[in-house]
């Protein structure tokens, strides 16, 4: 299963870390000290390792051969931002896109010549973040720490698209807007004072609610999903 690969692969990070870590904090003290202190502009990169339901597929739209799977993800890809206090606290704003579509053909012909239905969604995600370094060894080789982050995004919207022989019927369904939260701990080496790797592990939840374009309850509706997540975690930065 793929949870279980991610799960090897972070036991090898955390692993590698472990036992990196005080042979480079012996061999190359004083390059792992330089430029550490002070502010850095970072980029970080994280590969989604276990999604925030737990499950390897996601939310389903449509139904058929045309239904399209979103990731339940909550993970932002790339974050942008500035480490602080020593480089010990690190804020920053994380992005996340992802976009879809399916074709599936209906008529006598045995081709699309009959009837073409095109189903397509996609979604994006902003996540302000925030991480701090509990515990680090005294070269900064390695380091403990916190992190959360506010999952702010857009999907759960689609367009369906039905063409025949002289007639297009477009349906368009809007996206829902979600919030949630994620809060985790994680453990990274820095390879050298701009570039390191590490691996996080937490729990998060997102919800949103639809009143269905209509006054009244009848048609409200309210979806809320929680779980754990894991990443493998990039990071490289710059001193200023």
């Amino acid at each position: 299963m793929r949870s279980n690969g991610v799960l090897l692969s972070s036991f090898l990070v955390v692993t590698a870390l472990v036992s990196a870590a005080p042979a480079a904090a012996q061999d190359q003290p004083a390059a792992a000290s330089s430029g550490g202190g002070g502010v850095r502009i970072a980029l970080q990169g994280r590969v989604d390792a276990l999604n925030i339901a737990g499950l390897d597929n996601g939310f389903t739209l449509g139904g058929g051969g045309g239904a399209l799977t979103i990731p339940l993800t909550f993970v932002p890809q790339v974050t942008a931002g500035v480490r602080l206090v020593d480089t010990r606290l690190f804020l920053g704003l994380g992005l996340g896109f992802f976009g879809a579509s399916s074709s599936e053909c209906a008529g006598s012909s045995g081709g699309c010549a009959d009837e073409e239905t095109t189903t397509s969604t996609s979604g994006f995600g902003l996540a302000p973040l925030v991480s701090f370094d509990l515990l680090r060894d005294p070269a900064r080789i390695a380091a403990l720490y916190i992190l959360g982050w506010l999952n702010l995004a857009s999907f759960g919207g689609q367009t369906v698209e039905t063409v025949r022989p002289g007639m297009t019927d477009t349906r368009t369904t809007d996206n829902d807007f979600w919030w949630g939260v994620n809060a985790g701990i994680g453990v990274r080496a820095n390879i050298s004072p701009a570039f390191a790797v590490g691996t996080e592990w937490g729990w998060g939840f997102a919800t949103t609610s639809n009143d269905g374009g209509t006054a009244g309850p009848p048609d409200d509706s309210s979806l809320f999903i929680h779980g754990i997540f894991g990443t493998i975690f990039l990071e490289g930065s710059i001193g200023l």
